[in-house]
């Protein structure tokens, strides 16, 4: 038997993110500012970054020359590298953002329609949150008439959730108030 060096290679996909805060006319033209580079992004350095990293793809070749395979070994690679680079696909989990606001911004109306129906008879997905609230995938369309529509205010919900980048919302009774999203007192 005798020695061979290989080298494995991992491909990840890098996240980075930091949270600013920009003065601008509105939230639309702040995003334009920072898209077009005229509002300065933060230094690579700056602390505030936050990082994270997914593992995307593994491969396995020979690494040559390998000064610890005899060098007959080098003139007929063994079988193992006949179909080097070899490339093993990672399974990633795929993850989504929720935004965490308050109940408030639900009718007391729609709040007693989620809280005595059952969760399968919702006219969108989710379920409830403990006694706290609900849990509720932000859908992008709304599924049409009564009893099946979403409620005009939760669906307005549903849709500043999206355009924030959001596919959930937990709608909770401690959470704090969207200051661009009515409320409701009840």
């Amino acid at each position: 038997m005798a020695k061979y060096r290989i080298r494995t290679i991992q491909v990840f996909k890098t996240i980075r993110s930091i949270e600013i805060e920009v003065e601008a006319k509105d939230e639309n033209d702040a995003l334009e500012g920072a898209s077009s580079g005229a509002i300065d992004t933060p230094e690579f350095d700056d602390p505030n970054w936050k990082t994270s990293c997914d593992l995307q793809n593994e491969e396995v070749e020979p690494a040559c020359p390998s000064p610890l395979a005899p060098t007959k070994s080098l003139a007929m690679p063994s079988p193992i590298f006949a179909q080097t680079p070899r490339s093993f696909p990672m399974t990633t989990l795929e993850t989504r953002r929720f935004a965490v606001i308050s109940t408030a911004h639900v009718s007391e109306t729609t709040a007693k329609r989620l809280d005595n129906t059952p969760p399968k008879e919702w006219p969108c997905l989710g379920g409830p949150y403990g006694e706290y609230g609900w849990f509720l995938y932000a859908h992008d369309e709304n599924a049409g008439g009564w009893p099946d529509a979403i409620p005009d205010e939760l669906f307005n919900v549903m849709t500043w959730a999206r355009r924030q980048g959001f596919a959930y919302i937990l709608l909770d009774c401690d959470a704090d108030h969207v200051e661009e999203l009515p409320t409701f007192d009840w």
